[in-house]
């Protein structure tokens, strides 16, 4: 058994709203597990049912093996994080990391001991008689993470923990989080709903959904093969260009307005003639032609974004909205050019279920 197993769990609220509905996930010792989804997919409620915060309605929660479910969230050796910081603002930033231990009866001198080892690690020795009101949003964040730290855990818990910071500072503390967590190696669950601090953090992502999982795997996995439309178009921004297609021979698509794809070749014979599909393609692996490169499909242009590093091209192909991911791009009067793109590239979902056609 892992250091986390949740068996079939489940939350259902007084007034019949089903939060939670059979998650089941085990989680390896060290490893930092990613919940991310958008608001009221469930995710926050998980954290919370493991925590102790929220009492389940059905399924078991073991931690290091023992089933702590029915327990009180002082007796579950957790340590959480939340994104509001929770300290105590009459407090010096030294007394509200030894809060829980002096609460647990450990010793002035251990106490002292790992207090200044946190403090060390997360940069915090200057700033240790100061109050919480002293401190910058990132330097409040570090003191929460080293009260947590102290505690030494069994299983860290992250409650969105940057949602209040700015975008430098989330970036900042993005990187130290995964500094420390390999450091300390603690077996971590992270809630977030930003994509950006999912695939940057993650051992694994858990995706969910109006409170089902949709995916678990490797961050990689997930954005390359996308277990369903949902996660193709959740991961991503921006998000996964789809298009309806009808698949015409054994290699073959047409488009609504009669614009043709091929199969990706391991995809070839593999799904039946006159079948309607989703066809998906990340807007980076879009490109236009070049040096009199045949098109594979007409793109009728629309606005672009600088971003700087790349340039987002929008416009539409068979209809449908599309977006380009491109490296740079020269303004052009024409009002339709060809893009190309290579078919390995391609996803193909069954237009009934959502589900990646190939998928498992």
């Amino acid at each position: 058994m892992g250091a986390l197993k949740l068996s079939s769990i489940e939350k259902t609220y007084p007034n019949g709203h089903r939060a939670v509905r059979g998650v089941s996930l085990e989680i390896e010792p060290g490893e930092f597990l990613v919940l991310v989804g958008p608001s009221g997919c469930g995710k926050s409620t998980i954290l919370r049912t493991i925590a102790g915060l929220e009492q389940l309605t059905g399924g078991e929660i073991h931690i290091a093996e023992e089933r702590v479910d029915e327990r009180l969230p002082a007796k579950r050796d957790i340590a959480m994080v939340f994104q509001n910081y929770a300290l105590y603002p009459h407090m010096s930033v030294y007394k509200n990391m030894a809060y829980g231990l002096k609460n647990r009866g450990v010793s002035k001198e251990e106490i002292n001991s790992k207090v200044t080892e946190a403090a060390k690690m997360l940069q915090l020795t200057d700033y240790l008689e100061r109050k919480p009101s002293q401190l910058s949003g990132g330097q409040r964040q570090r003191v929460a993470m080293g009260r947590a730290m102290v505690r030494s855990p069994k299983l860290f818990l992250f409650d969105e923990p940057l949602s209040n910071l700015d975008a430098r500072l989330r970036a900042e503390m993005r990187l130290e989080i995964k500094q420390l967590q390999r450091k300390l190696k603690t077996t971590s669950v992270f809630v977030t709903h930003d994509q950006v601090e999912a695939m940057t953090l993650a051992d694994r992502l858990v995706v969910l959904n109006q409170g089902e999982i949709q995916q678990v795997g490797t961050p990689k996995e997930v954005y390359h093969q996308p277990a369903n439309i949902f996660v193709a178009t959740f991961l991503g921004a921006p998000a996964m260009n789809l298009f309806e297609a009808r698949v015409t021979s054994a290699n073959e698509m047409t488009l609504n307005d009669g614009q043709t794809i091929q199969l990706p070749a391991e995809m070839a014979n593999r799904v039946e003639p006159g079948r309607n599909v989703t066809v998906g393609i990340r807007p980076e692996h879009l490109a236009l032609t070049q040096n009199g490169q045949r098109p594979l499909l007409n793109f009728e242009t629309g606005l672009s974004e600088e971003l700087g590093t790349s340039q987002l091209l929008h416009g539409k192909i068979a209809g449908t909205d599309c977006t380009l991911n491109l490296p740079h791009f020269d303004q052009h009067s024409e009002d339709q050019l060809g893009v190309v793109f290579e078919p390995k590239h391609l996803h193909l979902f069954d237009v009934e279920t959502g589900k990646r056609i190939d998928h498992g």
